[in-house]
């Protein structure tokens, strides 16, 4: 290798000569190595030749580069011998020349001899024809794991790693902690000394925190104690192995899987061994890692806090749950949080922003922040706020070590004082802990739970667009306690708790362990509703089963067709749902299915319900994460490429449960000011409709609560109506910049290991707004270079700009005047966009964090904790009539100063930095309050059912009125329509005054004279009148507008027509009698008598024919039936010498007088008439 670089060499060629040197003790001879390049020049005197024995360890350089360190690896006695030593525990070890122990990364090749490779051989029996052997190497190496320089050095060269799988190994870590720190003494506050494990116990018991593993290696790498099937492996011998023990056979015959080898045609034996190796590795981390660390830390009244890097398996032994946002986002949180939310826990934490760019910005940083909070993410802990230095020295280029360097690619955020926007830090701060106070102390609500997922994407993104939260749940969350079947009451688990409705297997193929079925049965059992989603089919379970290995020992239920018989049983519940294969079907089937607090149809908004339970309030987190869709969800935030996605804003409609007695209200998470929303429509069934606007990435808290004193106690404000005026646009106006200069300190001893920062003045004057790469008109080089920003330095850049201004990083104030000529109050709106980029990326690396107006009058009023996805800010009453002062306080990153000094990535361009625009805009406070008091009284008239009495087009009238009021008052656009609507409103109201007659008795009396036979009634005036009294009677029933006297005269006429009707008069007899006289043949009978007859038959047709008479006549036809029939009797018949009737048909057919048989037409006349007078007397035995 070359002596000055110790790189190794290529194409040199290595040659001996023996050289031979006179002593006093005759000659000596040594061999000595010639190196020639491939020219063939000797490069002997700048190489080191490696001989046999040497060891030379890689060293991996910061840019990823290495070199050799040659060692000499043992100290020896004068014979060479290695010279063993004892610690104080008796145990032997070794030194190097330099008194240096021997650590585990120093390896050495073990051999196997051809004796060993023959026996092996010998024991697998004879090879088949076409069979070979396959040599697989496996051999144990140290547990220790080291890095070798770089930024992530800890300690002096080298950091070691434990066996994570094995409680010896834990226990290890554990006795160095019992031993060295947590009785370690430290001075408090009032002098008195304490060790740290009383301080944990004082602060609630802090946790001892467990970083993620991230366990690398190169190759296929396993821990010796777990496949040794005797763990024969030092100080573990004697106890059983891990892997026979925990799935009953021995991993030794298939090492060569988990050594790598690809093996075919082996009905996917190599997928179920490699399932069992995470088996076992999970199963062994929970009981003999994260147990172990839990007990330990419990034993002295402290938590174990984990942060788990994939597996949730891995954290449920541990108090505090907490994830890495560089390896989970979109369901990966939503699984992290199921383990949560089923035990109940307080806490999820999250090591947020460790993809952090250079320096990151509000605006940047509550990206991704807010993704996490609406994942379920409720306790943050930023990743990044370093030393100023670093212990080896390495990267301290200004502003502090890692804060931003060409080497990863990215730097910490360093959420520190080397920031310019520290001063401003509470702007974050009060966001983040209101938003953590309120996701920590709420019941989080998870109506939906999927099993099986992904740790980044969404797979229901449907669901959230529609107002479901849900979570993603391993089997060993739903296999906890906490998840028992017993806790499902009346078909939801955990109605106290997080209160699922439905769950949905999300296109699983196989389990783990049949029981899990056998849980999922006995919650269908309990009415809980499961979901067959997509290609679910749980009749298969992973790893090696009893039926692949028959006598090992194996449980003889892990099989698929024991798996096939539970799946079966499940299916055939009727709380099972089969046939949903995709999320519209699933929503469908939610919205039948569940009971949701909130529903709405909008793109990107997601919600997360959270129940006090102490007053019963309702909360809402809605995050906006609604974007032109040119991305997959979770590809924004801090360090990633903006340039390719653009944030939306959202208006929608959100359908909130609100009972009677509840108000709602919205909580603003920056400012802390809680608002009373009263513009919001009752659909009358439990809920309401609100309108909802929010901007692009932003938050919004909104509570449904019956608790109002408590929200009058947080200091809540009613919700008020603005009309904006005329905009006055401030962005050609003269600003007056100044500017504080971040930098190093330029007089610091150069051999320092750290240059501090030091802020100096610039005063650029008057300015017009813009990027601050345009700021040369008004700075000079001069001014530059007096705060550190020169030409000599610009040349070395590492991000190289024309414009020298174009390096200046730190904080900008802007001043301006304004006329006011008064008003309610004021919008002031501004941006600090560069147009010359795409996407969200135009915003720049720069912050407002402080607006300050100084009012004509003098007062001064600030604002502070400014929202950074909202560029518009309320004024109030701040601006008073006259002239008004305004400055605006502007942070940038320090990204351009560190490219000038050397300490930015090379990767990165330069940042945008400057106000580009600014503006004001009045408004008048519309006045609600006579809207609000009118739609108040139509709402009780409404209840108290005055509305339903009005006549027709008094209810028409007032419903249109009453709708256009409430829309008014949702969403007022100005005074003048606020006005107008309650002025119609209560002109309808007193329309109520003509209320609706009482069709009822009208529409009964309609009914029954409907139903009358008019012929059977009397013709005349009674029954023209009551055809007349019926006719009026409809029209009134029919008339919507028909007042109480319309309906009563209708109802009086029609009665009194209906009563003076009268039957017909009974003429049944009479009829029968004319019948009978109509059959008489008056020829047999005398002139005298037969005139008699013809008149009292004339007259009796006559009152037959009279269809006016009715039974108030009935003695008028009964007198014309008893004239007729006495006619009858009277008839005399003609003698010998009597003239026969003429005239008469039957006469003149007759022959002469009757004979005794003639009598019978009389006889049978006779009939009738009695027959008759039977029936009459009847009638009139009725009638009485």
């Amino acid at each position: 290798m070359d002596s000055a670089t110790r790189k190794q060499l290529q194409d040199v060629t290595i040659t001996t000569e023996t050289q031979v040197t006179e002593t006093p003790w005759g000659q000596s001879s040594t061999t000595v190595y010639v190196v020639t390049d491939s020219a063939g020049n000797d490069i002997t005197a700048s190489c080191t030749v490696l001989k046999e024995g040497d060891i030379a360890s890689a060293v991996t350089q910061a840019d990823g580069d290495y070199y050799y360190e040659l060692q000499k690896v043992m100290r020896t006695d004068t014979y060479g011998i290695n010279i063993p030593k004892t610690d104080s525990q008796g145990n032997l070890y070794y030194e190097d020349e330099n008194g240096r122990r021997f650590m585990d990364d120093w390896q050495y090749l073990y051999e196997v001899s051809t004796a060993d490779l023959q026996a092996a051989m010998d024991k697998a029996g004879p090879l088949g024809e076409g069979q070979s052997y396959v040599l697989v190497n496996v051999y144990r190496e140290g547990s220790g794991q080291v890095t070798s320089g770089g930024e992530t050095v800890t300690m002096n060269n080298r950091t070691y790693a434990i066996d994570y799988y094995n409680e010896r190994g834990v226990q290890k870590v554990i006795d160095f902690w019992e031993d060295n720190m947590l009785d370690h003494e430290v001075t408090v506050e009032n002098g008195a000394c304490v060790t740290l494990r009383e301080l944990m116990k004082q602060n609630n018991g802090s946790c001892i925190f467990e970083d993620s593993l991230e366990l690398n290696t190169s190759g296929p790498a396993f821990s010796a104690y777990i496949v040794d099937p005797d763990n024969q492996a030092g100080d573990n011998a004697g106890f059983e192995g891990d892997w026979e023990r925990l799935l009953g056979y021995e991993a030794a015959p298939y090492l060569p899987i988990l050594a790598g080898c690809k093996v075919t045609d082996d009905n996917g034996m190599s997928a179920k061994i490699s399932a069992d190796f995470n088996s076992v590795k999970e199963t062994l981390f929970n009981n003999d890692h994260s147990a172990t660390v839990s007990d330990w830390a419990h034993s002295f009244g402290g938590g174990y806090r984990f942060q788990s890097s994939s597996s949730l398996s891995e954290a449920l032994n541990v108090d505090i749950v907490e994830a890495d946002n560089g390896t989970l986002s979109g369901d990966g949180i939503r699984t992290a949080s199921s383990t949560v939310n089923v035990r109940g826990d307080q806490y999820l934490s999250m090591e947020a922003i460790t993809s952090t760019t250079l320096d990151p910005t509000y605006y940047e940083t509550m990206l991704e922040l807010n993704m996490n909070f609406s994942g379920g993410i409720n306790r943050v802990i930023l990743h990044g706020t370093p030393f100023k230095q670093s212990v080896t020295g390495w990267i301290n280029e200004w502003p502090g070590w890692a804060f931003a360097n060409e080497y990863w690619g990215s730097g910490y955020g360093a959420w520190n004082s080397r920031q310019a926007f520290w001063d401003d830090i509470d702007t974050f701060s009060d966001y983040v802990t209101r938003m953590q106070g309120l996701l920590q102390q709420g019941t989080t609500k998870i109506p939906v739970l999927i099993v099986g997922g992904s740790n980044k994407d969404v797979a229901f993104q449907n669901l959230l667009d529609s107002g479901y939260h849900y979570n993603v749940a391993a089997e060993e969350t739903l296999m906890m306690e906490e998840a028992s079947p017993e806790n499902v009451v009346d078909g939801v688990l955990s109605p106290d708790g997080l209160a699922t409705q439905v769950l949905v297997l999300n296109n699983l193929t196989s389990v783990s362990d049949v029981a899990f079925i056998d849980r999922l049965c006995a919650y269908a059992d309990k009415g809980m509703d499961i979901v067959i989603y997509g290609s679910t089919n749980l009749g298969s379970v992973q790893g090696v089963q009893a039926t692949d290995l028959p006598g090992s020992g194996i449980p003889a239920d892990k099989t698929d067709a024991a798996a096939q018989a539970a799946y079966e049983k499940l299916l055939a519940n009727a709380n099972v749902h089969t046939g949903i294969a995709d999320e519209a079907a699933l929503l469908s089937f939610l919205d039948s299915y569940s009971d949701n607090t909130v529903r709405y149809d909008q793109s990107g908004l997601e919600t997360t319900h959270l129940v006090d339970h102490s007053d019963g309030t309702d909360y809402y987190f809605l995050y906006n994460n609604h974007s032109d869709g040119k991305i997959s969800y979770g590809n924004v935030g801090v360090g990633l490429d903006l340039t390719r996605v653009t944030g939306l804003d959202i208006d929608t409609t959100l359908t909130l449960d609100c009972q009677p007695g509840e108000s709602v209200y919205q909580l603003d998470s920056y400012t802390g000011e809680v608002t009373q929303l009263t513009r919001y429509t009752s659909n009358g069934d439990g809920t309401i409709s609100l309108p909802f606007q929010l901007a692009a990435w932003d938050t919004a808290v909104l509570a449904v609560s019956d608790n109002a004193a408590a929200f009058e106690k947080a200091g809540a404000q009613v919700q008020s109506v603005k009309e904006e005026g005329e905009t006055i646009d401030l962005t050609e106006a003269d600003w007056n910049l100044t500017i504080d200069s971040y930098g190093p300190t330029t007089d610091l001893d150069p051999s320092a290991p750290f240059y501090e920062t030091t802020v100096r003045p610039i005063d650029a004057g008057s300015v017009k707004l813009g990027l601050w790469d345009g700021l040369n008109q008004y700075i000079t080089d001069e001014q530059l270079a007096a705060v550190g920003i020169t030409a000599d330095k610009q040349a070395e850049a590492k991000i190289q700009s024309d414009k020298l201004v174009s390096y200046l990083s730190g904080v900008g104030t802007y001043t301006t005047t304004v006329d006011w000529a008064g008003g309610d109050g004021a919008y002031f709106s501004f941006d600090h966009r560069d147009a010359s980029k795409t996407g969200d990326a135009q915003v720049n690396m720069d912050m407002v964090t402080e607006l300050t107006v100084t009012n004509a009058q003098g007062k001064t009023t600030t604002f502070s904790n400014i929202n950074p996805q909202v560029n518009k800010i309320d004024l109030g009453n701040a601006l008073s009539k006259g002239s008004n002062t305004i400055r605006v306080k502007l942070v940038t990153t320090l990204r351009n100063r560190e490219a000038l000094e050397g300490a930015c990535v090379k990767r990165y361009t330069l940042s945008s930095y400057g106000l580009t625009a600014a503006s004001i805009t009045p408004y008048s406070t519309l006045d609600t309050s006579i809207l609000d008091k009118v739609l108040s009284y139509a709402e009780s008239v409404i209840a108290s059912g005055e509305v339903d009495n009005a006549i027709g087009s008094v209810q028409d009238r007032f419903t249109a009125a009453y709708n256009q009021a409430k829309a008014v008052a949702t969403s007022p656009a100005s005074q003048q329509e606020i006005d107008s609507a309650w002025v119609e409103l209560m002109n309808a109201i007193h329309l109520l005054g003509l209320q609706a007659g009482d069709k009822q008795a009208l529409d009964k009396l309609i009914e029954v004279s409907d139903g009358l036979d008019l012929a059977l009634y009397a013709d005349g005036t009674a029954k023209d009148n009551f055809t007349a009294a019926l006719a009026a009677a409809h029209t009134v029933s029919a008339d919507r507008d028909a007042l109480s006297a319309d309906v009563a005269q209708a109802q009086d006429a029609l009665l009194d027509a209906l009563v003076s009707l009268r039957f017909k008069a009974d003429k049944s007899v009479l009829e029968q009698v004319l019948a009978a006289a109509n059959s008489i043949d008056l020829s047999a009978y005398t002139v005298e008598s037969a005139a008699v007859f013809r008149q009292a038959k004339a007259d009796a047709e006559t009152v037959n024919a009279d269809n006016t008479l009715s039974e108030d006549n009935q003695a008028q036809v009964d007198a014309a039936v008893d004239a007729l029939r006495e006619a009858i009797d009277r008839l005399t018949p003609a003698g010998s010498d009597t003239a026969p009737v003429t005239g008469d048909d039957a006469a003149s057919a007759s022959s002469g007088s009757p004979k005794t048989g003639d009598a019978a037409p009389f006889a049978a006349a006779a009939a009738v008439l009695l027959a008759g007078a039977s029936l009459f007397a009847l009638k009139k035995h009725r009638s009485k």
